[in-house]
This record gives structure tokens, sequence and C-alpha cells, in this order.
């Protein structure tokens, strides 16, 4: 019988049951002994607390509590929001409990855990909710853990616990601004509308492959030797001058930043200009040189700059490389006649040396400097990229960028 009764209980409670059942078979002998009234109604008493005891962690139903998460997600959260979320419980059985302590585990990706604990008191249908805010989100994903559940007795001697799985996702962008014009930008756009208006593009002289002739192609790009080993005439294809597109490169370089703020706002700084460039139908690209370097080339559709956002939510300053070895990256040499805009705070000879070689290669270097506070250098710095007309923004804070880069 002791076996069972233990059976009934947590088994890290094991004192305590064997506490609550010498009370009762200490009632029970005082009743033998003694008699009367009084050791009856005391035999009473302690009997049906001991069975309530006993039996709270069966019967309450607190083993087999459901749940429901009612989340309104908005379109985009984006660093700073808040979330707000609400938990609706139900609890199976008729043994009555008091009280119900939800204790809920919130991971970010980068952050790690954190434990938000509230309490509801059940309703006569023996349902309950919760409902609480995250304020001042990080920028990364985050997912919901799982979820325990806990009541007690009347006299608070035993903690019955369960967990359920209620998981939930959600995504938190970078913080953006929007951008209203940018002008430099805009000479781009017009490049690009007309290159697409014409029916071809102007090819080079490098030979790319070979395809089937095409009636009304001119004679001199016949290929006669696959003519000829294949019966049917074959045209020299050649590659066409690429569209121009434009690339951005956040620095990542882990000594490049003060703190984390400068990171994020070089990130936010970078997903602003996505969105202004999506807006304007220019194929645009990504190039983090991270722990892993990751090139996503330069194309257009308001499909591919959310794909270039959802890439932002784990960048981190982790790289490895500084910057002036990152623009000597091989494969910006494909990107001929395209904008390269270069997010970093750094400011350096080396740097203002790659650029340079930017434009020997025929890119457009263009220079987004995060900018903390005014210092001498700051200015010989500006000088020394107008003399030599790469583009130059200083930006302190994101609030400032549609103005810096607007020209107002």
């Amino acid at each position: 019988m002791l076996q069972a009764i233990k059976q009934l209980m947590p088994k890290d409670q094991g004192p305590l049951v064997c506490g609550v059942i010498i009370v009762w078979v200490s009632s029970l002998l005082y009743l033998l002994f003694s008699g009367g009234k009084l050791a009856f109604i005391l035999f009473v008493i302690i009997t049906m607390i001991s069975t309530y005891q006993l039996l709270l962690a069966k019967c309450s139903g607190i083993h087999t509590i459901t749940g429901d998460r009612i989340s309104k997600l908005p379109k985009r959260l984006e660093a700073g929001d808040f979330y707000h979320i609400k938990t609706t419980f139900r609890i199976p059985g008729f043994w009555p409990i008091l009280y119900v302590l939800i204790k809920e585990r919130l991971t970010h990706h980068k952050f790690g855990t954190q434990i938000y604990e509230s309490s509801f008191v059940p309703n006569f249908y023996r349902c309950g909710d919760i409902a609480y805010s995250i304020p001042n989100l990080k920028r990364g994903s985050y997912t919901f853990e799982e979820t325990e559940c806990s009541t007690g007795d009347l006299l608070n001697l035993f903690e019955h616990k369960s967990s359920l799985q209620l998981p939930l996702s959600f995504n938190v962008y970078p913080r953006t601004v929007h951008i209203d014009n940018w002008p430099y930008v805009s000479s781009f756009r017009k490049a690009i509308r007309q290159t697409s208006a014409s029916k071809y593009q102007k090819e080079t002289i490098e030979m790319d492959g070979i395809r089937d002739y095409v009636h009304g192609d001119r004679l001199s790009i016949i290929h006669w030797n696959a003519s000829a080993k294949t019966g049917d005439l074959k045209a020299k294809e050649f590659i066409r001058e690429s569209v121009p597109n434009i690339l951005i490169l956040i620095d990542q370089y882990y000594a490049s930043y003060h703190d984390e703020e400068q990171f994020e706002l070089a990130v936010s700084t970078a997903a602003s200009i996505i969105r202004y460039i999506r807006n304007h139908q220019i194929p645009v690209g990504l190039f983090l040189p991270g722990k892993q370097i990751r090139f996503y080339e330069p194309r257009p559709g308001v499909t591919y700059s959310h794909r270039l956002e959802e890439h932002l939510l784990h960048v981190d300053k982790n790289g490895e490389i500084p910057i002036e070895e990152v623009l000597l990256n091989q494969k910006l040499k494909q990107l001929q006649g395209s904008l390269v805009i270069v997010i970093t705070p750094e400011a350096s000879d080396s740097l203002f040396q790659r650029l340079q070689g930017l434009k020997k290669i025929q890119l457009h270097p263009c220079h987004i400097f995060l900018s903390s506070k005014d210092m001498p250098e700051t200015e010989l710095w500006e000088n020394q990229l107008k003399k030599e007309r790469i583009r130059y923004y200083p930006v302190r804070s994101l609030e400032a960028l549609p103005a810096v880069l607007g020209g107002d």
C-alpha cells in the first residue's frame, strides 16, 4: 500500500509523502486509543487533507494540461519593437486547484534564453490565460521553447509540474528608415531603363558559347566549324554588357567597431538601402565577409530583395578579414560598371588605395562612413575621396541617413 501511495506522488517529494502518512497514522492511533468526538473529528479532517494531498498529482489534470498561443504577428517586426502574446490553457479533470504557475522560455539565436513567469487562477470551466509583452526586441530569430506548468496544494507543501510544447517562432528584422530620394542612385536607375528599353543589349567581343542560328542573325557571327560538324547552322554567342547593378558590402571585421550599437547601425543602413533599391527596381546584391564569406550576386525582383533582408537577421561582427583585404575579392571583378556601397567605420590609407583599385576595374565605389563624432581625420578623409570622385556619406545615426543620402 505504501508503494502504491508513493506512485501517486512525485519522486522527489518522498519525505513529504512519508510525513503525510505518519500524520494520518498518528491520528488513527489517537482515535483508536483515545476515542471521543475530538479524536474522530481530527481523524476525519486529517483523512480529507491527506487524501487531497495524495490524489492531487494524479487527479488535478496538471499533467494533461493543454494550451494555445494567440499571437497577432505584424507583417514585419523590427529591432526595438515590442511583441504582445497571449496564451490560453485548459485543465482537464475535476480535482480543485487554486492556481497555476507558468514559466515560458524564449530563446534568441545570439543572446540565449530569457524566462517569463506568470500565473492564473482557473475559472469555473478550468480554463485560464496569460498575456504579456516582450519589449525592445533585438535583431534575429526568436523561438519559444518548452512551457513549464506547476501547481501546489492547499498547504503549499507539494509542487506538481508538467510541461507542454507550444512552438512559435518569429523573426525581428533590422530597424529601417524610409529614404525618399538618393540622387546618386537615380542615375543608375536611368541607365537601367535605357538598357532594358533596347531590344538587344550591346555585346562584347568576348565569346560565351555557341547557339542555334536564328533567322536575321548577321553572317559574321556564324560558327562555320560547329555548323559543319552538326549539319545545322550555329552562331557564336557573345557576352553581353552587364546592366548597372548595386552591391552592398558590410564590414564585419570584429576590430572595426567600437560597440554593438555601431554595428547595428551598419546593418540597419544596409537594410534601409535594400528597401530603397527594391522600390526603384534596381538589381541589388549583398556581400557579407563574416566568419563565413557569403556573396549574393545582384539580381532584380522583390522576392530576391526579401531574401537579402533575411540574410541580415543573423549577421554579426565576427569577420576575420579587414575591409581592405575584402575589397581584393575576385568576385568584384565580375560586376564591372556596377555601384559598390561599402559600409564601414574605417578610414585609412590602405582603404583609400583599395577604393582607388575598384575604380581601375571599372567599378563605382561609394563609402558610407559610420562616424560617431567629429574628428579632424574625418575632414581629411572626405577631401581625399572627393579628389578621386568617390562618393562619401558620413552617417552618425539611422535617422540622419535619408538627409545624408538625399543631400538635404
